[in-house]
């Protein structure tokens, strides 16, 4: 095949993968403003709220393609992180953060997410329950402790979503 045709094929499936990205990464955020604008968590519907069920429902999906592991999941996992940090500078836009402090202010919610999805990861992949809900206690309810009943009710709104007890699939999103 000659040089061109490759770049050809590989950008063709880049478009295509990134625009499934993208179509999931819509469903997530569906998801995550149906969970805050409820009062699920008992807590106020504001952008730190989005920002956490946001990252944590992320996170679901990013381990989710983990452990399918076929070839194209990392371009996906890249594509779906890149695609909520494009939302998040868009929301921020949105809510009248001025130009000049959009870095600064997405380098912190970078920072803070890249922790809050490595807690997530860790503890699925120890399959440590104690530590995801304490997880979960501490980034999405503001500090509760992990046998608060929210946690339950979030786990269960997340079953209702992916019914086979696993985390996100391609075939079962929100």
């Amino acid at each position: 095949m000659f040089l061109w045709q490759r770049y050809r094929e590989r950008k063709r499936r880049s478009r295509s993968l990134r625009s499934e990205v993208f179509a999931r990464h819509d469903r997530l955020v569906e998801q995550t403003c149906a969970w805050t604008g409820s009062g699920l968590f008992s807590l106020p519907d504001d952008f730190n709220l989005r920002f956490e069920v946001m990252v944590f429902l992320v996170s679901l999906q990013l381990f989710a393609w983990r452990q399918r592991a076929q070839p194209e999941d990392e371009s996906r996992i890249e594509c779906l992180w890149e695609a909520m940090f494009e939302g998040f500078d868009h929301s921020l836009r949105e809510r009248g953060v001025p130009d000049m402090r959009i870095g600064s202010r997405m380098r912190k919610l970078l920072e803070h997410a890249t922790g809050r999805r490595q807690a997530y990861l860790e503890a699925l992949e120890s399959r440590d329950r104690d530590r995801f809900h304490a997880a979960i206690g501490r980034n999405v309810l503001n500090g509760a402790p992990s046998d608060d009943p929210r946690i339950q009710r979030l786990l269960e709104e997340v079953q209702a979503i992916f019914p086979n007890g696993n985390f996100p699939e391609d075939t079962k999103t929100p």
